[in-house]
């Protein structure tokens, strides 16, 4: 399963088909955020960011241009906390499944036509469900699974993010001196995938903030193939035995 779903997440094979979804999505999003500004004194940033990462999430990866619904993002989200009504979940996960099947379909026949009259757009993780040749509830849990990972990490990682440049705001300034070089420099068209590398500031600051906020800090384990070693503190080499359990430490 991790070899099919990995294909999902090819920068150029699956990412880039729907930088302009993303690119829309975040453009809507920074209009939101300044409506926002002039209403309210404060904003709270983590439930703004998991809201976005959520809609994100089902427009880029899910492909659900027609199925994503603005008001049900919070229901959603707080029924996979285990809030909300009983069965919220349940249907949306059901609902879900089906619709990327449905986009198969529409996908692999042009005559057919989508919710709204038109064919949808597939997302490469809604593709990988939809193809998984597994029974449907495997198809079930891993659209559990990802609606939940795939928003939840991003949204925190996002709030950590400002936590952290919240703190500095000379790399505020030096961020802001990046982008807005850059699109002083390319002032009549839109960001394209192939202008990330771009922006290395920028990269360095998310990279920081994952290493010093993982989302999930204790979860690369490894079982040593072979016997191995590794210096200890008085210089000499100890042996890391086969089958010894691994787990490395993000910071």
């Amino acid at each position: 399963q991790r070899d099919h779903y990995v294909q999902a997440f090819l920068p150029n094979a699956s990412l880039k088909k729907v930088f302009d979804v993303t690119k829309e999505r975040a453009k809507f999003c920074t209009k939101k955020l300044n409506c926002l500004v002039k209403k309210h004194d404060y904003i709270d940033m983590a439930e703004f960011l998991l809201h976005e990462a959520n809609a994100q999430l089902n427009l880029g990866m899910f492909g659900n241009t027609s199925f994503y619904n603005e008001s049900n993002n919070k229901i959603i989200r707080s029924a996979l906390k285990g809030k909300g009504k009983s069965g919220v979940l349940k249907h949306y996960i059901e609902t879900l499944v089906n619709h990327v099947e449905f986009n198969k379909h529409t996908l692999s026949n042009p005559s057919s036509v989508g919710v709204n009259g038109d064919l949808n757009i597939q997302g490469p993780l809604g593709k990988a469900i939809a193809e998984q040749d597994v029974d449907s509830l495997t198809k079930w849990g891993n659209g559990l699974i990802f609606s939940f990972a795939g928003h939840d990490t991003t949204g925190n990682t996002m709030s950590f993010f400002c936590l952290e440049m919240a703190k500095r705001q000379d790399y505020q300034s030096r961020l802001r001196d990046e982008i807005d070089s850059f699109f002083s420099k390319n002032p009549m068209r839109d960001l394209m995938y192939e202008d990330l590398k771009e922006f290395p500031f920028l990269t360095r600051c998310w990279t920081e903030t994952l290493r010093l906020w993982p989302a999930v800090p204790n979860g690369t384990y490894r079982e040593l193939q072979y016997d191995d070693y590794i210096i200890g503190s008085n210089g000499e080499e100890v042996c890391l035995p086969k089958g010894t359990y691994v787990q490395i430490s993000n910071w």
